[in-house]
């Protein structure tokens, strides 16, 4: 005997007419199986369908009641019944079974799911109505008018005992016959906020620079010559600068150079103290003139201020040469009253002061306004080689730094800020995730921006980018000190947005490859 087990609830926008899904009811029968010492379980999978399905009715087989048997739509798990995907309950009205809170049961496209039926047990542990029997059928095969795609496997599957009986799923020759019948959703693309694209200047400038004149000769860190030291001086703004990089000029390299870069402060006429460590780029062997770029976080300038940029070897090196010119013009658009020697100096025993300046370009910012910088924080190692954390076991946690405090409370500072992730389907576009504007308060100099990293999204490549920026607040936001925190409005007037102007955290995702994009699965 079939019984209806019906499924209610209104069919979802974009759903069509209730049809048959999938069945296998007109096929002969076999021999009925028995529900009086084994659950039973009937596999079938869904079709293609992109939007995924709504199961509105299951014809079951049997005849049942809610007082003896459970009925459920289960996920598979290695080819058995896995986890409960909806609980389908007795309901008078209809003369069945259906689905608890009356709504339609959401199915996966490609996937396969368990049709169940478990015996209950009353107090004694003794399985009720052991009488039930099931039909089922030996063919292999599915009546016409499915749903493209939908099938329903070839064996079923029987728990001797039952759920509670610690036994295994043990597969058997014959099938249920079972009659699914539900909706197709139309598929719906997600739709995203609108990608922010607006490109916000670091304010990073050449300060000076004299990479545009001609060339004269090269010189190499060789023959005791083991440092060299080229002096430039700052302008006049009173604020002094934040040096981040310094280009430099080779016109042969060597991948393996061990130079250490420095910049120095000025004893007397001579190379000073060290006030700063430089990052060496990564060096190619190259016989071609190339233009490499050591870095550094931010070293602090004073105005009006002779500094030396140093290059040393801890031995002889000749397999890399800078480029030398005899040119005293600094390049055009460098900052005001910058200037680079017109000498340098190399050192054996001590310094010695020659012709010919090397060529380089100092590249910074001027620290007159407050300068903000992003960073982020992540607590231990990356989670891997390609991600910061994992997604769900530590926040995003983001930081803006002002390079000094604010000193007064007339001096409160807004700094505007977004925090975006990266568009999956194109890695050149953002979408903001959250942003505004907030107040650094008096002897603030960090704040953090912090959010969950669970997503519940899955990432074709397995990973979610985010990114911090930070932006420069318009006009009209800026002048007197805001009196509640996040307000916009500053005593400081503008501040310069520092280098880099965007950090980013990798997650990696934990999120298994979706069966299809249809809105979540189960009984709504």
């Amino acid at each position: 005997m079939l019984l209806l087990l019906s499924v209610l609830g209104a069919a979802p926008d974009g759903a069509a007419q209730t049809r048959t899904l999938v069945k296998n009811t007109s096929q002969a029968d076999a021999t009925a199986a028995s529900l009086s010492s084994s659950d039973l379980a009937q596999a079938f999978t869904t079709g293609t369908n992109r939007g995924g399905y709504i199961l509105r009715s299951v014809n079951g087989p049997g005849s049942l009641s809610s007082q003896e048997v459970s009925v459920t739509i289960r996920r598979s798990s290695n080819g058995v019944p896995g986890r409960t995907v909806a609980i389908l309950s007795w309901d008078n009205s209809v003369g069945g079974l259906t689905a608890y809170r009356g709504s339609g049961v959401r199915l996966a496209s490609n996937t396969t799911y368990f049709f169940t039926l478990q015996v209950q047990t009353n107090e004694y542990n003794l399985r009720l109505s052991p009488s039930i029997s099931v039909n089922t059928t030996a063919s292999n095969s599915e009546d016409s008018g499915g749903a493209a795609g939908w099938s329903i496997a070839d064996n079923s599957m029987a728990m001797s005992g039952g759920w509670g009986s610690g036994n295994s799923w043990a597969s058997q020759t014959n099938k249920l016959e079972i009659d699914l019948r539900g909706e197709l959703i139309t598929y719906k693309p997600p739709v995203p906020p609108a990608p922010y694209v607006e490109k916000v200047s670091s304010g990073k400038k050449t300060m000076v620079s004299n990479l545009g004149q001609s060339d004269f000769g090269y010189i190499d860190l060789d023959n005791g010559r083991r440092h060299l030291a080229q002096g430039l001086r700052t302008g006049s703004d009173a604020g002094g600068y934040t040096l981040l990089s310094v280009d430099v000029e080779f016109g042969t390299s060597d991948a393996s150079f061990p130079v250490t870069a420095t910049i120095r402060s000025r004893n007397g006429s001579l190379p000073g103290d060290i006030i700063g460590t430089l990052k060496n780029p990564t060096f190619v062997t190259t016989g071609v003139d190339r233009v490499y770029t050591f870095t550094t976080k931010g070293i602090a300038l004073k105005s009006n201020t002779n500094y030396f940029v140093a290059f040393s070897v801890p031995s002889d090196h000749d397999a890399t040469d800078f480029r030398t010119t005899q040119q005293h013009a600094e390049d055009a658009g460098g900052l005001t009253g910058w200037s680079i020697s017109n000498q340098r100096f190399f050192n054996t025993n001590f310094w010695n002061l020659t012709a010919f300046p090397l060529k380089i370009r100092i590249n910074g910012i001027s620290t007159s306004n407050p300068v903000v910088t992003p960073s982020h924080i992540y607590e231990g190692n990356p989670a891997s080689a390609k991600c910061d954390i994992n997604e769900g076991e530590k926040e995003l946690w983001f930081e803006m730094k002002l390079n000094k405090a604010v000193q007064r409370s007339d001096q409160r500072l807004s700094v505007g800020y977004e925090v975006e992730k990266q568009d999956p389907e194109d890695n050149t576009k953002y979408h903001r995730v959250k942003g505004g504007a907030y107040q650094f308060g008096v002897g603030a100099t960090e704040v953090n921006v912090r959010l969950p990293s669970e997503d519940d999204v899955h990432e074709a490549d397995g990973v979610h980018t985010y990114r911090l920026k930070v932006l420069p607040l318009a006009k009209h936001l800026r002048g007197g000190p805001a009196t509640v925190p996040g307000d916009p409005g500053s005593g400081f007037g503008k501040y310069t947005v520092g280098d880099p102007e965007s950090v980013e955290i990798t997650v990696c995702d934990n999120d298994p490859a979706p069966q299809s994009n249809s809105e979540p699965e189960g009984d709504g």
